[in-house]
């Protein structure tokens, strides 16, 4: 993630947009001083490069040159920027590199204006916070939007705005959006979603042993053996009883955490876990598919197998299933 070197040495992570200036809570770095103005200069990405734009009453310095007043002009790494006069403190561009969609970690007072940033996570699809091994919260993308789910708490869910607020295992973290804001996302030819595709679960006699395959036309991509199969494998059984036992499409395969839990003999936070460890590698392995996060599906307490295609083959014979005309 593109940042700066400010004249204390520590590092300032750049908004797509970042404003300078001495107004506290309308500039994202605060620039002391009477020489500096209220909003002195931003710095864009712009045409695949960094930018930089002086709107100030007493100049702005890139390499000793003083740039022109409300023109954006280009930068390069390492170029050296001083607001105000070309005698002040030094801010250098030390990483030129293009916004992208991330946590921010704030310390040491997350509600300061603007936050003081230490620590950048750059963000792909899924994510399990602060680690896949004992997460307690996730981010992830659908439908072109970001959002962020409680994992001890069965239905806080909520869109991102850029530049929210997470708390996050007594941390707090600032999401970034690469354009500020949710852009319209264009349709793709390429783009598929979860009803295009099917599940084939291989099972063996004993059930010690679970991979999955998800098929979409006639391509097949192997999500191999994983622990987490086994939540899936019983969601997608419980998805073909409701079908065979007559329920709408729409309230097939529902199925309550408390029951999942004492169904697979696990607690409900680990069966939290396993949706979302299930999620994250769907994910991962499908961006072109525009809902991947619904794998798993979630309401209030309750999960489902979001695929409307799946069958479970137990030693390489077809226990039961469940085809996209059901």
């Amino acid at each position: 993630m593109a940042c700066l070197l400010d004249p204390a040495g520590n590092i300032v992570f750049l908004a797509h947009y970042h404003v300078f200036g001495r107004m506290l809570h309308s500039v994202d770095t605060e620039i002391k001083g009477a020489e500096v103005s209220r909003h002195h200069a931003a710095l864009e990405w712009r045409e695949e490069q960094w930018m930089i734009k002086d709107f100030s009453t007493n100049g702005t310095w890139v390499n000793g040159v003083k740039m022109p007043k409300n023109q954006f002009v280009a930068i390069k790494k390492g170029a050296a920027i001083q607001f105000g006069h070309n005698t002040n403190d030094t801010y250098t561009l030390i990483d030129n590199k293009a916004p992208v969609d991330s946590l921010c970690r704030c310390q040491p007072d997350a509600k300061a204006e603007p936050p003081s940033l230490d620590y950048v996570v750059e963000l792909d699809t899924y994510h399990m916070l602060p680690n896949g091994q004992s997460p307690s919260t996730v981010v992830y993308k659908s439908n072109g939007m970001w959002w962020v789910e409680d994992l001890h708490a069965q239905d806080h869910k909520r869109a991102l705005k850029d530049r929210d607020l997470l708390e996050i295992n007594k941390e707090y973290w600032q999401f970034r959006l690469a354009g500020g804001c949710m852009e319209t996302v264009p349709l793709s030819q390429e783009e598929s979603h979860l009803e295009d595709l099917c599940a084939e679960f291989s099972v063996s006699q004993d059930e010690e042993s679970i991979s999955l395959k998800i098929i979409q036309g006639t391509k097949e991509q192997d999500l191999k053996i994983r622990n987490h199969h086994y939540l899936s494998l019983y969601l997608c059984r419980k998805r073909i009883q409701d079908q065979q036992s007559g329920l709408a499409s729409s309230e097939q395969g529902w199925v309550y955490v408390e029951q999942v839990s004492k169904d697979l003999g696990i607690e409900e936070t680990a069966v939290n876990v396993h949706v979302h460890r299930a999620r994250k590698q769907f994910a991962q392995q499908f961006k072109n598919i525009a809902d991947a996060p619904n794998f798993v599906e979630r309401r209030p307490s309750q999960l489902r197998l979001g695929l409307s295609c799946c069958r479970v083959l137990k030693a390489d014979k077809l226990e039961c299933e469940l085809s996209l005309m059901a």
